[in-house]
């Protein structure tokens, strides 16, 4: 058929074709029941007692009727309240439900992604073939599925680096200004995007800057105003108890490469090449955007994870230290795409050899292309293992969580007096499911013990039940604790605890306080009402 009376396939099944793949990657992800009904975290639950908090109308509670800010992503707790909706109706299970939320995120980062590609690279193809890449990268499968915020802060990220490509600055300010009530690493972002806004709107009145610049520092700005009246702390609790300056030794850094390197297409060998090829591109092209293209896709991603390993030990090993650093990898995972697909297709041939005669261009494309596909070809080993790997990890954790934390929350909703105060150190599903009076004996999510208002003793003699690691008692009191006793264990055997090598955590207590010890701050059975919990607000808070 002469190529000028060939028809170009319409404009939607461009983007559809990489959704199918990532689809088809997500049936293979699923293949357990624990991957599908529950969550590889119990930080996840965490997330969900205050989706479900503002679902019911009670803001961000972790109790009802005592606001806290143990929620370092409420921006993620308010995108999943209609899990808890549709929960109310009886129509899905709420971890499916946050799940399917996930995906259709997932989604719209694909088609984000694609248009990014097109748009930049003029050529649908590249689009299509960068964002069929990535559909497969294990960490983003494994993202969109996990019930954590790592895959909204992506498809923010993103969208506010294609609003910048359409000239839509407004709609990016938004967007990027919803990233730090994410996730609070996010706010090195801000300084960043505003770098780019500057020098692409130099021209524009100082004014308009200014309504910008508000719109960008509102949502934090708004989160520290809430943070501060429930706790008197402009910042999540989480803030104070775990981050901290570290030391930049050269073991931490490796620690933190290597798990950045640990999954997905960065630990491809041809990962790198990728984003060079990217930034090669972008310094071939004369276009306005390229500036702030290369800051939010490929400094910005450094930007963050130098955020993140100046604030926190990583280790390389178990999902509950690389979930800080899966943001930064995927959003650098996009110029990789970009540049590769371009290699493939041969984009990267034309910005070559525009110059040369038909002939020369043609080998051009014929031979990178050839090239990208061996590339492929020799890391497809790497990649099969990462792909296992993350599948496996999903539901190995995900059961541990279910065994461990969630067993432990229905048994106390089935097993305690519905007045019963409840204390834990791992504080998402025993909360959620157990339906009680919780007490975050570490403070995560209790301002009282966080800000040592409340010391370790009187937390617990505030409890009549604990439901506490052994091993993390051991080091924080006398255990078995004085004046409880046990009543029932969950537990798995060490190497079916896949989340992270903490021997420690395989085996959760259940320790019931004595009759004759226990509070006399009670309130009546029944479930809870702003009224029955305001009772108990007022006896938590008394000494």
């Amino acid at each position: 058929m002469p190529l000028a009376n060939h028809k170009p396939a319409p404009s939607f099944i461009y983007p559809a074709v990489p959704i199918a793949i990532f689809l088809a990657g997500l049936s293979q992800f699923l293949s357990s029941r624990y991957g599908l009904f529950d969550f590889p975290l119990d930080d996840a639950w965490i997330h969900q007692v205050y989706a479900r908090s503002l679902a019911w109308g009670h803001g961000f509670a972790y109790n009802p009727g005592l606001q806290e800010a143990g929620e370092s992503s409420p921006l993620w707790a308010l995108v999943t309240v209609p899990a808890h909706w549709l929960e109310a109706w009886g129509a899905v299970p709420p971890a499916l439900a946050v799940k399917i939320e996930g995906v259709l995120l997932g989604v719209v980062f694909l088609w984000l992604l694609f248009n990014l590609a097109a748009d930049y690279t003029e050529s649908p193809v590249s689009g299509l073939c960068a964002a069929s890449i990535f559909a497969l990268d294990p960490r983003f499968l494994f993202s969109t599925i996990s019930g954590m915020e790592v895959i909204l802060l992506i498809t923010l990220w993103s969208g506010a680096a294609y609003a910048v490509i359409r000239q839509r600055w407004t709609l990016s300010c938004i967007l990027i200004g919803l990233t730090p009530i994410t996730r609070p690493e996010a706010l090195v972002l801000l300084p960043v995007f505003l770098l780019c806004l500057v020098m692409a709107q130099r021209s524009a009145p100082w004014g308009r800057h200014l309504f910008r610049l508000v719109m960008v520092a509102a949502p934090a700005l708004g989160w520290g105003l809430f943070c501060k009246y429930a706790t008197g702390h402009w910042l999540p609790n989480t803030f104070y108890l775990k981050a901290h300056v570290v030391e930049l030794k050269y073991v931490y850094i490796d620690q933190v490469w290597q798990a950045f390197l640990g999954h997905g297409f960065p630990a491809l060998s041809i990962f790198f090449l990728g984003v060079a090829l990217f930034l090669i591109w972008i310094i071939k092209r004369r276009d306005v955007n390229r500036f702030t293209l290369f800051m939010l896709t490929v400094f910005g991603p450094f930007v963050y994870l130098a955020g993140v390993a100046g604030s926190r030990r990583i280790s390389p090993d178990g999902y509950y230290w690389t979930r800080w650093l899966d943001p930064a990898a995927l959003i650098l995972t996009v110029p990789f795409c970009i540049g590769y697909a371009g290699l493939l297709t041969g984009g990267m041939a034309r910005v070559w050899t525009g110059r040369l005669g038909r002939s020369y261009a043609r080998m051009a494309v014929c031979g990178l292309s050839a090239l990208g596909i061996a590339g492929l070809v020799y890391s497809f080993p790497a990649f099969s293992a990462s792909f296992t790997d993350r599948r496996d990890h999903l539901a190995s954790d995900s059961r541990a969580i279910n065994l461990i934390n969630v067993q432990t929350g229905k048994w106390i909703a089935q097993n305690t007096l519905a007045d019963a105060v409840v204390g834990v150190n791992d504080a998402g599903a025993i909360r959620y499911f157990g339906h009680r009076f919780t007490i975050d004996l570490i403070g995560l999510n209790n301002a009282e013990i966080a800000f040592k208002k409340v010391d370790f003793k009187q937390a617990v003699g505030k409890t009549d039940w604990l439901a506490v690691f052994p091993g993390w008692f051991s080091g924080a009191g006398s255990f078995p604790p004085q004046g409880f006793v046990p009543r029932t264990i969950f537990g798995i055997p060490y190497q079916d605890y896949t989340i992270c090598p903490c021997p420690s955590q395989t085996m959760m207590a259940i320790f019931e306080k004595k009759p004759g010890l226990r509070s006399t701050h009670r309130v009546r059975p029944g479930r809870w009402s702003p009224k029955n919990s305001n009772r108990l607000k007022k006896s938590w808070k008394k000494d």
